[in-house]
């Protein structure tokens, strides 16, 4: 019985939804259900079946890519969640928090975006 549960277990396609406030959904009024990560999993239920995905809103608000900005991604318990787990899918909506004037540097930018992209 228990690798017949591991078996369907591993049939579940597992989604990391990375990112800002707009992936948690902090301005949603109700971010259960309208945050992008909900809207994702209730479609992608309506159209491959429920429980065939399983959708992970790994958002953060006021998040940021780069390590030396204001509220680092890599320094959160999402990023906890992210790496000690396996993903089939990765969406990553992470910089608007970046372009704040005194987070903004192009080349960290870049560099800790691959970085977390590698990770």
């Amino acid at each position: 019985q228990l690798v017949l549960n591991d078996f369907v277990k591993a049939d579940i396609i597992q989604v990391a939804c990375i990112g800002d406030s707009i992936t948690y959904g902090s301005h949603s009024s109700d971010k259960v259900k309208y945050s992008y990560p909900a809207q994702l999993s209730m479609r992608l239920d309506t159209r491959y079946g429920i429980g065939k995905y399983n959708v992970t809103n790994l958002g953060v608000s006021g998040a940021t890519v780069q390590r030396d900005g204001d509220k680092p991604y890599d320094q959160t318990a999402a990023y906890n969640v992210l790496v000690s787990n396996s993903w089939d899918i990765a969406f990553l909506m992470l910089g608007t928090n970046d372009a704040k004037i005194y987070n903004w540097n192009q080349t960290n930018f870049i560099h800790d975006y691959k970085i977390l992209i590698n990770n």
